[in-house]
C-alpha cells in the first residue's frame, strides 16, 4: 500500500517482538502518538476474551497511534491494573503474553485517526501480559493494525512430538 510519493509502508511484523524494534532495524522511521486514553475500565468483551477476572481493579489507561514514516499503521489502547508494588515490576521480569487475533473494519472514529475509509479491514490483536512468576496481569491491550499495511507473522519452534500435524 503507498500512501501519497511516500515508500512502502507495509512493515512486516513478528509477533515475538515488539513492534517498533522490528521497524528501527528495517531501518525505518518508527514512533507512537499519545492519543486521549480510553475509560479506565476494561470492557466487559475484552475482560472475558482474555480470562480476565470480572473486576481487574483501578487501571490506568493510555491509548497510541503507532506510525511507520509518518504513515499510520495501527492504534493500541491499554489498561494497567494500579497496585503500590507496580513499580517493584522490574524491567527484566519475565512476562508471559496471551493473545487472541480477530479481524474487524474501521469504525469511523478509528478511520479518523488511522486515516483510512471507514470499513477498512483491520487485524485486531488483543493480548494480556502476566509475570511468569506469579501469573498476575501486569497489562491488557487491544491493537488494530491496517491490514493493508501490516503482515503480520507468527512463529514457533515444533517438536515432532508436539507438531499440530496429523499423524497417520
Amino acid at each position: 500500500t503507498y500512501v501519497g510519493a511516500r515508500r512502502d509502508a507495509r512493515v512486516r511484523l513478528d509477533l515475538t517482538l515488539p513492534w517498533r524494534e522490528q521497524a528501527l532495524g528495517a531501518g525505518r522511521e518508527a514512533r507512537t502518538e499519545e492519543l486521549p486514553a480510553p475509560p479506565p475500565t476494561l470492557p466487559p468483551s475484552l475482560a472475558v476474551l482474555l480470562g480476565a477476572a470480572p473486576t481487574v481493579g483501578l487501571l490506568d489507561a493510555a491509548s497510541g497511534l503507532h506510525l511507520v514514516d509518518g504513515v499510520p499503521i495501527g492504534l493500541t489502547e491499554a489498561w494497567i491494573p494500579y497496585r503500590p508494588a507496580a513499580s517493584a515490576v522490574g524491567s527484566d521480569a519475565r512476562l508471559v503474553e496471551h493473545g487472541v487475533l480477530d479481524l474487524d473494519t474501521a469504525s469511523r472514529e478509528q478511520a479518523a485517526v488511522l486515516q483510512v475509509p471507514s470499513a477498512t479491514p483491520l487485524i485486531v490483536v488483543s493480548a494480556r501480559s502476566s509475570l511468569a512468576a506469579t501469573g498476575e496481569a501486569v497489562a491488557f491491550s487491544r491493537t488494530w493494525w491496517i491490514a493493508s499495511r501490516v503482515r503480520l507473522v507468527q512463529s514457533r519452534a515444533l517438536s515432532a512430538a508436539s507438531s499440530d500435524l496429523p499423524r497417520g
